[in-house]
């Protein structure tokens, strides 16, 4: 009877044991993947990473946290059993983030360790815009990205600096410009085509002549642009910005070591309170 009584005391102890000691097991087939090249367009992309428990006790995922509030997490809410196979699926929203990304997702689970680390990526490509929405400065019915044409850095000693702009006629009419245009003498402008059919694009050509102008510094010079519509809408005003720098030449090692150099005693002054 003592024997008995003695191997069922053991039993259950061992069963007990047992199942202190069981522990799931997390393995996922992929830690990473790469969307590739997607399109903006095209909207939401998902992808299911599939895990497997190949512990001896139930896994259950307590949540997924992604890194960006563009990647909605869902998985298996229920538990897995030993042996079986559960999946964890991130979906990413492109809309309004062009360029590359890379996100993370957080699992959380029973199994040890109990967080793993899973990663999306990929690069997204720009949805196409049309006219109306890429052409927002409105002067009548020729709308332009900008009033502002930027020329960017020029020297001194640059006989001449082109860049193109583009130009939209938004109107069901044929737009002309005029020949008279208040311009400096220092900026050279051409219209192509000079007459715009609707709904076409055409282009602004400046060529900016800073041994002209002969200044340095920053440059905002205001031209007026003539075409034949009706009233105030006739003219359009166009700032051609940019900054002139002095030109130094490329120097040597041993022409940079005997150069000139400037210090000063403080590179900051504080007023204080002042009225």
């Amino acid at each position: 009877m003592q024997n008995s009584l003695f191997r069922i005391l053991s039993l259950a102890l061992f069963l007990i044991a047992a199942s202190v000691n069981a522990q799931p097991k997390i393995i996922i087939d992929e830690s990473t993947h790469d969307f590739g090249r997607i399109e903006e367009a095209n909207g939401p992309v998902a992808h299911e990473f599939k895990f497997k428990n190949e512990g001896d006790a139930p896994l259950v995922i307590a949540g997924v946290k992604a890194s960006c509030g563009c990647t909605t997490p869902f998985w298996t809410k229920e538990p897995v059993m030993p042996g079986e196979e559960g999946k964890i699926e991130a979906k990413f929203d492109p809309t309004n983030r062009p360029g590359g990304f890379s996100k993370s997702l957080t699992v959380t689970s029973n199994s040890e360790p109990n967080v793993t680390m899973l990663f999306i990526k990929g690069y997204v490509s720009l949805a196409p815009k049309s006219p109306e929405e890429e052409y927002t400065k409105k002067m009548g019915g020729t709308w332009m990205k900008s009033n502002y044409l930027t020329m960017g850095k020029m020297y001194e000693n640059d006989s001449v600096v082109s860049k193109s702009f583009k130009i939209y006629n938004a109107s069901d009419t044929i737009i002309t410009f005029s020949d008279m245009m208040a311009v400096p003498k220092f900026i050279g402008i051409e219209i192509i085509p000079m007459a715009l059919k609707p709904k076409e694009i055409g282009v602004i050509n400046v060529n900016y002549y800073p041994m002209v102008r002969n200044d340095l510094g920053l440059q905002n010079d205001m031209i007026t642009l003539v075409t034949d519509e009706n009233n105030r809408k006739a003219q359009k005003y166009l700032n051609i910005t940019g900054q002139i720098r002095m030109y130094f030449p490329e120097m040597t090692e041993d022409e940079l070591a005997r150069a000139p150099k400037i210090r000063y005693t403080k590179e900051s002054h504080d007023f204080g309170n002042i009225s």
